[in-house]
């Protein structure tokens, strides 16, 4: 998927624990209008699915994507109409054991299933604008969800379908 990288981090263990490189400013320097607006994080117990979310129009924004701690099954979905690439999904394991970051650029929505109980990093390139964050229902874009979904938001459960989606 055009503008999509995924890169291996930067991980040390020893005795004491681990140290994990999450960003160097290489990683960020060549993508197009990227100065970062938000970081956070989201938890969620295993089998919860979150997603398919994106932010539009002046809120579009890159992000970069890291888990902190247990296992994601984590879903990219281009809802960039003008690309060829538009409707295709992207699937990516990513957890602790085998750190790594995901670039994902505006018009790619995001979503994931905990696989275990899952913390997840987010830095963006725009700030979080609820009136301009929308999606697509998670059930509707042909993925096979590795495991029983045990939560998900009534929000989106009621997102619309791929085949009903528009900006």
């Amino acid at each position: 998927m055009r503008g999509v990288s995924l890169r291996d981090s930067f991980r040390l263990l020893d005795s004491r624990g681990s140290f994990t490189k999450i960003l160097k400013y290489d990683d960020i320097s060549s993508v197009p209008n990227f100065e970062l607006r938000e970081v956070f994080s989201t938890s969620s117990h295993k089998g919860a699915l979150r997603g398919m979310h994106v932010q539009v129009q002046e809120a579009a924004n890159w992000r970069l994507i890291q888990v902190l701690r247990g296992v994601a099954f984590d879903v990219l979905l281009d809802l960039r109409l003008k690309e060829s690439t538009y409707g295709q999904v992207q699937i990516n394991l990513m957890s602790e054991e085998n750190p790594q970051t995901i670039l994902v650029p505006p018009g790619v929505a995001h979503g994931f299933q905990a696989m275990t109980d899952v913390e997840i990093l987010y830095l963006t390139s725009h700030q979080y604008e609820p009136s301009l964050d929308i999606g697509v229902n998670p059930f509707s874009i042909g993925v096979d969800w590795p495991m029983e979904v045990t939560s998900i938001s009534v929000r989106d459960l009621n997102l619309p379908q791929l085949s009903e989606f528009s900006i």
